[in-house]
């Protein structure tokens, strides 16, 4: 089932109104989020099993709460999704690691890396090594995916010995 069937299928049961509801979304959303944090709580620290049954049912009301949301906000759960992806290869062109988890900038203070959320260290090493001139360049760079192969292919043409630079 495409995210998109399944708001239109999930809005049947959504009560008349607009805005109003949002509160009631977000209260919904976090009491599921919680009883989906309290069966993990019991399962890790309080030796009960795992019910993957019932954390899939918890699942399935978290996403209920989320397509409610877009609903109500008149946003495609599809396109969200979709946008989300993107903010998310951007911000790990090569996958999740700990290292640019942990040195990624996340978009609040304004600067162009932190606007668009690409791992800093990417627009820095390209700077670094004379790629691009700017932030701009580079950031241009690590948003189309560029980035990694033009390190790659500059840090291996380099000579390895640094008495080999002459």
């Amino acid at each position: 089932m495409r995210l998109q069937e399944y708001q239109e299928l999930s809005a049947r049961t959504m009560p008349d109104g607009d805005g109003e509801w949002l509160t009631n979304w977000a209260f919904g959303l976090m009491g599921e989020s919680g009883e989906l944090v309290d069966h993990l709580k019991k399962y890790l620290f309080h030796g009960h099993d795992l019910d993957l049954v019932y954390a899939s049912k918890e699942l399935g009301d978290i996403l209920w709460y989320i397509s409610a949301f877009c609903t109500t906000l008149g946003l495609n759960l599809d396109e969200v999704a979709t946008q989300n992806i993107k903010k998310l290869k951007r911000r790990y062109p090569e996958g999740f690691s700990e290292r640019l988890s942990r040195e990624r900038i996340d978009g609040r203070s304004g600067d162009l890396m932190e606007k668009y959320a690409v791992p800093q260290h990417l627009v820095k090493e390209l700077i670094r090594l004379g790629l691009c001139q700017s932030e701009e360049d580079a950031l241009e760079k690590v948003a189309s995916g560029e980035a990694s192969e033009m390190i790659k292919e500059a840090t291996s043409k380099r000579p390895e010995k640094e008495e080999d630079y002459g």
